[in-house]
């Protein structure tokens, strides 16, 4: 019996079965008034078509909500169980009515307290231990031991993007379904996209129909396959966050979340917000802005785990009011495979830049400072990769030079990964001058493929970016700090990143490594599961 009472206070079991009921009841007058008081149907048809409404309103919150129990193919069964169980206690209810109150004289409202309490009572037990009862299996979590002695667990990832997109989420989501089955886990993907493409175990939202018909369609899937997960893997807090969020709270099911930004601030220039990140954690806004604020903070505390990508990024979301001991750093992996070959002429000096084209990663500012590289040397050029809402403002900026240098810097779009890889690898120099960063892939791209940087000692930079020892920082757009330090290159040709070639900076490279990422992911999907 204590093991009854302790299982019904650990679900609150008791709880949902009255909710469910009272809602039933509601259900059940709202259709008697619509079909006698509105339609003006007679009384005991109305009275029948409210019945049912009522009994599947009932049914399904109580096997669903309750109970829990997502089995379908004891459906039909459990139906006409919950159904003879109603009408016996119609029965019981008339019968019970009668002997308490015409044969023993009970106040009629004692009895009917008496009989009811009595009926919900019996109903409960009958609904959690005989119609909806649960097999308890020592297997119920589906880890299982796999050859190796390693777990097997089904892991759901909602993602925002996936190939054919392009971008870091998309490429990291793409290859933990490809890799971990190798390490036993069975994995599913919910994402939006185009869904003519076609793939196994890729669910796909169509992400050109209304923002709110989509979120719904990303619940529906997460909700249905979030019973067969072990755990779900949420890599964003707000579009996959919010209906991932809802899925796992009614299903009762645990979720991890990755945070690679502050999504209200990513979106806050659209509502003429110019404030960096820093000081964005510290400041009010319109109620839109707070309205998404309100929301990833809201899916990052539900989280039973939240992965960053940087320490920096850490304490970002601990000023959201998460725990920080409930944060955990995982570093992404970077590892550039296909590089396009570009060939840079002899004489000239390459400045390349890769980033969006938006108002915080300061490419007006490299601009503005060619003419002072060109006095040093007049073949030194910029090379700037992406695209972004900023290139009518830098196309003007380009137009302020002198007609004759314009060609020097080019403006290359959003060209394919293995030609920015190429510009990247044939660049002398790397510049990021940016006023935000989680943690910068294209940075630790050059590392691999030996180009010297120099970035903003902005974000997650100086996480990566050690001066003297991996390259060199400077103040976020300080023109006159940036225009020495090039200045300098360019005259001296001196690099600072020579430590990533002994052992120490092999050692520091191995944390982005695509073996450790996995490996650091695995002991925390593993230690939430078997807790």
């Amino acid at each position: 019996m204590e093991f009854i009472i302790g299982q019904v206070k650990k679900r609150k079991e008791l709880f949902k079965f009255l909710i469910s009921g009272s809602l039933a009841t509601a259900v059940d007058f709202f259709f008697v008034y619509l079909f006698f008081d509105i339609l003006g149907i007679k009384i005991i048809v109305s009275a029948a078509l409210a019945f049912l409404f009522a009994f599947f309103a009932s049914f399904y919150l109580q096997k669903y909500w309750t109970f829990r129990d997502g089995s379908k193919s004891k459906m039909k069964k459990q139906m006409l169980q919950f159904f003879v169980l109603g009408l016996a206690g119609l029965v019981v209810n008339a019968f019970g009515m009668h002997i308490l109150v015409e044969v023993l004289h009970v106040w009629y409202v004692f009895s009917l307290f008496l009989v009811v309490g009595g009926l919900a009572a019996v109903n409960f037990f009958v609904y959690k231990f005989v119609i909806f009862k649960k097999e308890h299996r020592a297997l119920k979590k589906k880890i299982l031991l796999s050859e190796d002695g390693g777990k097997k667990i089904n892991l759901l990832i909602a993602t925002g993007i996936y190939p054919p997109s392009s971008g870091g989420p998309a490429t990291y989501a793409k290859y933990l379904k490809e890799t971990l089955p190798q390490f036993g886990y069975r994995v599913k993907v919910v994402t939006y996209g185009n869904p003519e493409h076609q793939e196994k175990d890729l669910y796909i939202v169509n992400q050109k129909r209304n923002k709110i018909l989509r979120y719904l369609d990303f619940f529906y899937y997460v909700w249905k396959l979030v019973l067969w997960a072990d755990l779900v893997y949420v890599q964003g807090p707000v579009s996959e966050g919010l209906p991932s969020y809802l899925a796992c709270r009614l299903r009762r099911k645990k979720y991890i979340l990755k945070v690679v930004g502050d999504y209200a601030w990513e979106q806050s220039g659209r509502f003429s917000n110019t404030d960096l990140l820093d000081e964005f954690l510290t400041k009010k806004y319109s109620w839109p802005i707070e309205l998404m604020r309100c929301i990833q903070k809201r899916v990052a505390a539900g989280a039973v785990l939240v992965i960053t990508p940087s320490q920096y990024l850490k304490k970002v979301v601990s000023t959201w009011g998460i725990d920080p001991e409930k944060i955990k750093v995982i570093y992404n992996a970077v590892n550039p495979r296909q590089v396009a070959k570009i060939i840079k002429p002899q004489n000239e000096v390459w400045l390349v830049s890769n980033a969006r084209l938006v108002v915080w990663k300061g490419l007006d500012t490299l601009i503005k400072l060619m003419p002072d590289f060109w006095e040093i040397n007049e073949n030194v050029k910029l090379k700037i990769i992406g695209a972004g809402p900023e290139k009518e403002k830098l196309e003007a900026e380009l137009k302020k030079l002198k007609t004759h240098k314009q060609g020097h810097v080019k403006l290359l779009g959003q060209i394919p990964n293995s030609e920015a890889l190429g510009f990247m690898k044939a660049a002398d120099l790397f510049i990021l001058n940016s006023g935000y960063e989680g943690l910068p892939h294209v940075v630790l791209e050059c590392f691999h493929l030996g180009t010297p940087v120099m970035a903003s000692a902005s974000g997650g930079n100086p996480e990566i970016v050690l001066p003297e020892r991996s390259g060199e920082l400077f103040t976020y757009n300080n023109s006159e700090e940036i225009k020495r330090k090039i200045i300098n290159f360019l005259q001296t040709g001196e690099r600072h990143d020579a430590w990533l070639e002994s052992e120490e900076g092999k050692k520091f490279m191995k944390q982005f490594d695509f073996s450790e990422m996995i490996n650091n992911l695995r002991k925390e999907i593993e230690k939430i599961c078997a807790s």
